[in-house]
């Protein structure tokens, strides 16, 4: 019995299964993005592929920038393509001005697609409350609260005198705290 050789162009007529995103430039009208992504669709049926799913996503918003811009349009396609088309893909793509960034991934066996859900809300950002975290500071001596100052709305012009008062003052103020009379040490 004689072994069937596989011939080139039997070898690219077998189809695998890809994930296509694009991330186009959000300042393009409808109409642009439209022809674009018509283009891409028709480059993709032309290599003897087949679009299984097409999932358009609209403008979000970057993780970061990508060419000056902080947001993108996104698509997704899932074909099945020949893996000999891939380089030819790769190259057309990057050559494209209104594509941000594409990313092609093969698929593994039995894959299905989950479609992108708009009405799933967003988590919740934390409130400055949740990070408030209850600390307990333990110390040995009481905690003395200062006493507000009351305003002064009078000007003082600054002498030599007024520095030596405040001095006095802050002495004061320091024995009170400390418990009053002198410390020999």
């Amino acid at each position: 019995m004689a072994k069937k050789i596989a011939t080139h162009r039997e070898v690219e007529t077998v189809l695998s299964m890809y994930e296509l995103m694009l991330i186009l430039n959000p300042d393009l009208r409808d109409t642009e993005i439209k022809k674009k992504l018509k283009e891409i669709e028709d480059m993709l049926n032309k290599s003897g592929g087949k679009i299984t799913h097409e999932d358009f996503w609209g403008k979000k918003t970057l993780a970061f920038r990508i060419k000056k811009q902080t947001e993108g349009v996104y698509m997704i396609y899932n074909a099945e393509l020949p893996s000999s088309f891939l380089p030819e893909l790769k190259q057309n793509l990057r050559i494209e001005k209104e594509l941000l960034r594409s990313m092609i991934i093969k698929l593994p066996a039995g894959y299905t697609y989950t479609k992108y859900d708009l009405t799933v809300e967003e988590k919740p950002k934390r409130e400055k409350e949740s990070f408030k975290r209850n600390i307990s500071i333990k110390h040995n001596a009481p905690i003395i609260h200062a006493k507000k100052k009351e305003e002064n709305t009078e000007v003082v012009p600054e002498s030599k005198e007024s520095d030596t008062n405040k001095k006095l003052e802050l002495d004061k103020k320091l024995d009170e705290i400390l418990g009053g009379g002198d410390l020999k040490l």
